[in-house]
């Protein structure tokens, strides 16, 4: 009887797979850390357009027919979320940004947690400030840096705090 010489042994198999279960268990934690960081930059990549939105909102006076006394729009930050306000005299949130669940982001504020920007961006003037972003669960940061004229810039990399 011939034996078939084409096919692979139990042996060669199991070999195969348990070198497929070990790359898979070095390259999972990487994959985690990778998405965890991506996570928070694109969580601050969302609070710097918003900071931005609300200057060019202000800017261009962008108000609607039931804000009577309009000055301009505000950007209040908390702890774990962000709201977008427009002021009137009865202040309208126009959206708040809360991050994912589980996300473990938080926000820290230099100075004051409230930015105002006046309508058609006269007389801007805010406190030179650092908003941090940090995700606990990594134990890294990430900074926006804000003018004392509005300018938001975003640190280039993640730093550990």
């Amino acid at each position: 009887m011939e034996r078939n010489k084409f096919g692979f042994t139990l042996i060669e198999l199991l070999v195969v797979i348990i070198i497929i279960i070990i790359f898979a268990g070095l390259t999972l934690p990487s994959y985690n850390l990778q998405t965890r960081q991506l996570t928070l930059k694109n969580e601050a990549k969302k609070l710097a357009s918003t900071i931005e939105l609300a200057k060019k909102k202000a800017v261009a006076s962008e108000t609607n027919e039931s804000c009577a006394n309009f000055n301009g729009f505000q950007v209040a930050i908390n702890a774990n979320e962000y709201s977008l306000i427009r002021l009137c005299d009865d202040n309208q949130t126009v959206s708040t940004y809360q991050f994912p669940v589980n996300s473990n982001i938080s926000i820290t504020v230099g100075a004051g947690n409230i930015l105002n920007f006046p309508p058609a961006g006269f007389g801007i003037n805010l406190t030179t400030n650092t908003i941090t972003l940090k995700n606990s669960s990594i134990n890294q940061c990430i900074n926006i840096f804000l003018s004392s004229i509005g300018i938001v810039d975003i640190s280039a990399s993640l730093t550990g705090c």
